[in-house]
């Protein structure tokens, strides 16, 4: 009878051990237990972090617009304003985003006058990456002499052609949040890029181009050679250096490039690099011509 007892109590015993080790393994993976503890030291983390300050340069003629003030009033923003060489808005980033602002009116404006393809032109050619900013419907403005198909037509052209994007904004108040929002994307997204990573996956890389690849490159580069000429310059001469010290005589033996076309690459490789004024004056041609080009196009769609 004793000897039953004591393996009772034994027995007792060891499923109260059980039963402590069994209940304290559910509180620990109950809801409220090691995944709580873990989001409060996340969230701890969290808040402990200083904001990143988000940083605006502005152009002086666009404090009358009242974004400037906009922004400011915004959580971290902190606005510059000085006069830009180039662009309304500078946002940062890299490339760095820069906004150019037309309302309707200065759109069709600046269109009218041949301003805004130059600008544009301008913006692509620095090392910007340029936003159009356009401030209200230039569809919709009353006074305006200018076919809805012309503007059509150059809001095709901008998107289209010069891969610029356009943000429409209904006004100071929507602009002031789309600058805001491209600039916090820009600069704290760039700041917290292990955190962006994390939650989207790596960033596609962008590969560089083979020395073959930039061979060809130069070579589609100059007037008249396609990709079967190119491939018949690349069987005719060895190195980029004898093609580039090639005469028309030589040149001309290539299959698919004549003596004229010859005579006009040898002046062309052989010719006086140009002086900086020379390109200066040769950028502005290039922006004139730009300008008729597009004017051309809008007769046509007239």
């Amino acid at each position: 009878m004793a000897r039953y007892v004591r393996e009772e109590s034994v027995t007792v015993l060891e499923m109260g051990k059980r039963s402590v080790c069994y209940h304290s393994l559910r509180k620990a993976c109950a809801p409220g237990g090691v995944h709580k503890r873990r989001r409060e030291a996340v969230q701890a983390m969290q808040e402990q972090q200083e904001p990143v300050p988000i940083h605006i340069r502005i152009d002086t003629q666009e404090q009358r617009s009242g974004i400037p003030d906009l922004l400011a009033s915004m959580p971290q923003v902190h606005v510059e304003v000085i006069p830009l060489r180039i662009g309304d808005y500078d946002v940062g980033g890299d490339s760095c985003r820069i906004f150019e602002r037309k309302t309707g009116s200065d759109f069709l404006c600046s269109l009218a006058q041949g301003r805004l393809f130059p600008q544009l032109a301008a913006l692509l050619k620095s090392r910007f990456a340029p936003i159009l900013l356009l401030e209200g419907d230039p569809l919709s403005v009353s006074h305006s002499q200018m076919r809805p198909k012309s503007i059509r037509g150059a809001l095709a052209y901008i998107a289209a052609i010069l891969r610029v994007p356009i943000l429409p904004s209904s006004g100071p108040a929507d602009s002031a949040h789309l600058v805001y929002a491209v600039a916090k994307r820009c600069q704290v997204g760039k700041v917290h890029g292990r955190v962006e990573q994390a939650a989207h996956g790596p960033p596609a890389g962008r590969r560089r181009a083979t020395q073959s690849e930039q061979q060809l490159q130069i070579m589609l580069s100059l007037p008249g050679i396609g990709p079967i000429t190119a491939r018949a310059v690349c069987a005719r001469f060895r190195s980029l250096y004898d093609l580039l010290n090639a005469d028309a005589a030589q040149l001309a033996t290539v299959p698919g490039v004549g003596p004229a076309r010859a005579a006009a690459l040898e002046q062309l490789l052989h010719g006086a690099l140009p002086t900086s004024h020379d390109a200066l004056t040769s950028k502005r041609r290039v922006d004139v011509q730009m300008q008729a080009t597009y004017n051309i196009k809008e007769q046509e769609l007239k």
